[in-house]
């Protein structure tokens, strides 16, 4: 069996798509306000199901990736190092758009 590498263009492209849809999400929280108005135990929710979004979204991305560029066909390792790129991608979009909103937006 043929070992394909990675494809750089997928994985920045899903990357930059997790980064967006994080960055969404927490724009909704700020522009609702709803860590003010909820408690510790409202907050923590918030969290996990942030949690939960992004975990799905990494395995519905890395089914797609599979299936665009490997035939159906990945191995672990490529599947493992494909998620982890891709979050490091939108780990970097999202500290740029922290960045971005703590300087400027809202200091």
């Amino acid at each position: 069996m043929e070992q394909k590498n990675l494809n750089w263009t997928g994985v920045v492209t899903y990357g930059i798509y997790l980064g967006i849809i994080s960055i969404l999400i927490s724009v909704v929280i700020w522009v609702t306000a709803i860590m003010e108005s909820l408690g510790i135990w409202g907050n923590m929710m918030i969290g996990i199901l942030n949690l939960i979004i992004m975990l799905v979204l990494l395995i519905l991305f890395t089914v797609a990736y599979r299936k665009k560029y490997f035939d159906n066909v990945l191995s672990y390792k490529n599947a493992f190092l494909f998620g982890f790129l891709v979050v490091i991608v939108s780990v970097v979009l999202g500290a740029v758009y922290n960045y971005i909103f703590h300087k400027f937006i809202d200091p």
